[in-house]
């Protein structure tokens, strides 16, 4: 009995002396969460330190990590470079007891990042912006101060900081650009945010967006008319075309501002339309009229179609951005044999998840967006899924103040051809409108080419 007792104490004196084993660093580490820019890091453990390793992601560094002499307190310095990213790091700190202490921290907060475009101005006016900040943190935020980089840009605010922003509140303030040189300028807009934890004399960390303005000289007067019978030349305003969010038919990267719609008609029977919710996500729908084939029911024919989705864009760089959306349709077809007084129907459900992306400004783009369709065919005594992948390419390019060209071309399997749309565009700041000509004369498989392989594309966009 006696050596048992001291087997146990002598396994358990042992074990807390003893060997290498694992323990959680909650207490030790120092902040327990990480900030875009600096943390200062602090460690502590009274048994002394004698290793500090770290993993962390891509987009940060750690410096002071390796062997150290035992000491009881040691600073690391982390370094992150985003505050739109997910950022994590891991800590394994061995005492000079062989003791391992693991601590995860990461980001505090996942910002969204925003780019302002403003809009163009001469020299010697100011234009301004609105800004907003978004929390969907649970904890409580608290903004300290904004600063811009550019002398020229002023901060308007609409109360005194420091101020608290609660989930899900959207803080609004404007930015406001004096030209006083042409260019074109880009300059980050930064709020400074308070730390829960302020460590290393750091009480905030910077979370900047990004606003850029296009300043072009300013117009002079047009001399007096010196000519008889002519009168002067006035220039106008620049224009750009509204619709930058499709190439002719497909939509692309581009994503509207906020509070932006559009509402379309395709060769008189497809109608399309779309709202921007945010700076980064819009709705889209449309479908087909269900009209008779030659609107007096001679062959009893009738077609329709309809659908709905989602598009999320955001930019990656200048003049490229990138966008996912999701299209959920319905489509069908009836079809009365007269003689007989039989009705065939097909109906067909799609759902079609597709990545787009676009490289460009507004006067040329260039986009491709690709997708997978999942098709589900009912007809009557039968029902069957057909799935598809597709691809269309597009682009188009300013060839005067109120005038584009553009093209696309689409490929999906199991189509039987290859459509190729070309169409002149002609837009005002308020709608746009395409007439063209579609190309279905390339064909894949068993598919025969139509004797007339040409195709008349007419549309018209207006927005708001």
């Amino acid at each position: 009995m006696i050596r048992s007792t001291v087997a146990i104490v002598v396994l358990v004196l042992s074990l807390l002396a003893g060997v290498r084993g694992t323990v959680s660093a909650q207490d030790i580490v120092y902040p327990p969460e990480l900030y875009p820019g600096t943390n200062v890091i602090t460690i502590k453990v009274p048994t002394g330190i004698r290793e500090i390793r770290a993993t962390h992601t891509p987009n940060m560094t750690v410096e002071g990590t390796g062997l150290l002499s035992c000491s009881d307190e040691h600073a690391l310095y982390a370094t992150v470079y985003t505050a739109s990213q997910p950022v994590s790091l891991q800590l394994i700190i061995i005492d000079c007891r062989n003791r391992r202490h693991v601590q995860n921290l990461t980001l505090n907060t996942v910002w969204t990042v925003d780019r302002n475009r403003f809009s163009t101005v001469e020299v010697g006016e100011t234009v301004c912006r609105d800004f907003q900040i978004r929390s969907t943190s649970p904890d409580i935020l608290i903004l300290d101060s904004i600063a811009a980089a550019d002398p020229r840009a002023e901060i308007r605010l609409p109360g005194r900081l420091p101020t608290r922003i609660d989930s899900p509140e959207l803080y609004v303030y404007e930015v406001c650009f004096s030209a006083d040189e042409p260019g074109i300028f880009r300059f980050p807009v930064t709020t400074w945010m308070r730390r829960r934890y302020p460590s290393g004399g750091y009480t905030t960390y910077p979370v900047a967006d990004t606003g850029y303005v296009q300043v072009v000289p300013k117009r002079e007067p047009p001399p007096p008319d010196t000519v008889e019978g002519f009168a002067p030349v006035i220039e106008e305003p620049p224009i750009s075309d509204p619709t930058i969010f499709r190439t002719i038919a497909v939509p692309n990267a581009i994503v509207p501002k906020r509070g932006h719609g559009y509402v379309g008609v395709y060769d008189v029977l497809g109608i399309t339309a779309g709202y921007s919710l945010d700076d980064h996500m819009m709705i889209l729908a449309g479908g087909a009229l269900p009209t008779p084939d030659d609107w007096g029911g001679i062959h009893g024919e009738i077609f329709g179609a309809y659908s709905l989705g989602i598009k999320l864009g955001l930019p990656l760089a200048d003049d490229l951005d990138i966008a996912a959306g999701y299209q959920w349709g319905r489509s069908f077809f009836d079809r009365e044999t007269v003689s007989t007084a039989d009705t065939f129907r097909s109906e067909i459900t799609v759902h079609a998840p597709y990545l787009a992306l676009s490289y460009g400004d507004d006067d040329s783009r260039l986009s491709a967006t690709t997708g997978y369709a999942f098709k589900h065919h009912v007809k009557p005594n039968t029902e069957f899924d057909e799935n598809v992948a597709f691809l269309a390419i597009g682009g188009d390019q300013r060839i005067a103040r109120h005038w584009k060209l553009a093209a696309e071309i689409i490929i999906m399997e199991k189509l039987g051809v290859v459509p190729l749309v070309g169409s002149v565009r002609y837009f005002s700041e308020r709608y746009a409108i395409d007439v063209g000509v579609g190309y279905v004369g390339i064909t894949t498989g068993d598919t025969r080419t139509p004797a007339i392989p040409l195709v008349p594309v007419v549309s018209g966009v207006f927005v708001f």
